[in-house]
């Protein structure tokens, strides 16, 4: 997959003078893993539920957290838990992959989605267990759509470095930018307008302006003209006088 070359400009609205404008480009490439030779099944009891059975899913260890990657709870069906997702890009103090999955030529991550996480789900009779065969390509149009996400999620951090994120966990702060280049980017961001956008003319509102200006002077300026041209010609001075008081001939 490939997003082909992206302007920072009018793709993630950093507005900025073109000679200081990126171009951006991600590609992925994705391969589907069998889980089967890197689980270990792990068995958990509460006396407050019927146990948990657990799948550990051994690609790596998170540093300081855990030593396997993802999990995978089999209760979550029983307790109804929806929409499950979760990734870990390799990093020196992060997740460190397996060497079957560590590249040096580029970056890795690895993710893994819950049943109600697919677009395949949409396929599912509803109150049923009912579900439409498959292609044989749907892992393809599953990492599609991932691919679309992290384009969108892209351009929402964007924006968010100038707004600040729509959700603090606790015990996290934020940092204002520091640097004149940080400060600059916070001050040029551009959006679209969610609610659409106006366009106007300048010049026919210049138009409008002037030749509503010219009417209210020259109305204005109107009667006094005529009195003054009438009382240097000295004609019908009876009929000025009357139409200066009720304005009438």
């Amino acid at each position: 997959m490939d997003s082909g070359l992206l302007d920072s400009h009018s793709a993630l609205g950093i507005n900025a003078p073109g000679s200081d404008r990126l171009q951006y480009r991600k590609i992925r490439t994705c391969s589907p893993i069998h889980f089967s030779t890197y689980v270990e099944e792990v068995n958990h009891t509460n006396q407050n539920t019927d146990g948990d059975r657990r799948f550990n899913i051994m690609l790596g260890e998170v540093l300081g957290v855990t030593n396997y990657t993802l999990q995978y709870n089999l209760h979550s069906l029983a307790d109804g838990i929806g929409y499950a997702l979760s990734s870990f890009l390799a990093s020196p103090n992060g997740w460190v992959p397996i060497p079957a999955l560590n590249r040096r030529d580029g970056d890795v991550t690895v993710a893994g989605r819950g049943v109600n996480a697919l677009r395949a789900s949409d396929t599912v009779v509803p109150n049923t267990f009912f579900q439409i065969g498959l292609p044989n390509t749907q892992w393809m149009a599953e990492v599609s759509s991932w691919f679309a996400i992290s384009m969108s999620k892209l351009q929402q951090k964007t924006v968010q470095y100038a707004s600040g994120p729509l959700y603090t966990p606790d015990g996290y702060s934020l940092v204002g930018p520091e640097s004149k280049e940080e400060k600059s980017i916070c001050k040029n961001q551009i959006i679209r307008n969610a609610k659409g956008t106006t366009s106007f003319s300048i010049l026919g509102v210049a138009i409008i302006l002037v030749v509503g200006d010219v009417l209210i002077v020259g109305s204005l300026a109107l009667d006094p003209a005529v009195q003054l041209l009438r009382q240097a010609m000295r004609k019908n001075e009876y009929k000025t006088l009357q139409y200066a008081v009720d304005e009438t001939w």
